[in-house]
């Protein structure tokens, strides 16, 4: 599904790239993290506005998606692909969640910030709310990274993107509450 997704977009000539536990994998070692069950792409939101018109068009009759405003009860603006017959999951909240699913997160670029910032009241925030900021050459130009065998866009500074997003980004690691990121393992 993936790769549909991805030739779907390449297509239509939309900027994307791998985020997330997507982009951690790949940077680590090239393929999903053992606790992952979905793929994770940014939009800036100048791109993110033309994905659905684009998924409209040209996504088989075997894959759909919706538009996902809230995840866990935290407001937030992606999209979910997922086949239309896959298998489910049920999340820590209750929600169920198909198996298999490409999010398409929306990245808000702030001119006063000179930086983008993901479209989401929780994740990719501080514990104080405020946005984790990611500077425009941080995703710009945009690189290539190789994840399940298959060349994918990234962001230009993928460690530094992860860095930002999800802190400490070794194997031995842990999370910490009271940051809202992860850490090297304290034992």
């Amino acid at each position: 599904m993936f790769r549909i997704i991805k030739g779907i977009l390449e297509d239509a000539g939309i900027d994307f790239f791998l985020e997330g536990g997507t982009l951690l994998g790949a940077y680590r070692n090239g393929q999903f993290l053992y606790h992952d069950n979905d793929i994770d792409l940014g939009c800036v939101d100048k791109e993110f506005v033309k994905v659905r018109e684009v998924l409209d068009r040209n996504l088989p009759d075997t894959i759909t998606y919706y538009h996902r405003t809230d995840i866990g009860g935290c407001l937030t603006n992606a999209l979910g692909c997922f086949p239309k017959d896959g298998e489910k999951i049920v999340d820590l909240y209750g929600q169920e969640w198909p198996l298999n699913m490409v999010d398409i997160y929306n990245y808000i670029y702030s001119e006063e910030e000179k930086s983008f910032r993901l479209d989401h009241d929780r994740v990719g925030r501080d514990p104080q709310g405020n946005p984790k900021w990611i500077p425009k050459d941080v995703i710009f130009p945009l690189g290539s990274i190789m994840f399940e065998g298959i060349k994918c866009p990234c962001p230009n500074k993928p460690k530094e993107f992860a860095e930002i997003e999800q802190g400490y980004i070794g194997e031995d690691f842990e999370f910490d509450e009271e940051t809202q990121l992860f850490i090297k393992r304290r034992s």
